[in-house]
């Protein structure tokens, strides 16, 4: 679902173009970063890690049309 909501949402910030270049590659791009760090989360969640990037979901509910992702450093919420 990255490639297409990416495309979407270039599109209304940037115009139709952009939407058909930057949206694809972006969308492309988001797509193997979420595996990457789904893979790295799905290994590490037993230790305790937060979320790596955020949104942790593709539709996360909100009415935030932003193209932009937080990025946050593995860190530990429990001290073992």
């Amino acid at each position: 679902m990255e490639v297409p909501l990416n495309i979407l949402r270039v599109t209304r910030v940037e115009g139709d173009m952009a939407g058909a270049t930057k949206g694809v590659g972006l969308g492309f791009w988001r797509f193997f970063v979420r595996e990457c760090v789904g893979l790295i989360e799905t290994i590490t969640f037993p230790f305790g890690w937060e979320p790596i990037i955020e949104p942790v979901y593709v539709f996360d509910g909100s009415s935030d049309e932003t193209t932009s992702w937080k990025v946050y450093k593995p860190a530990f919420h429990k001290r073992y």
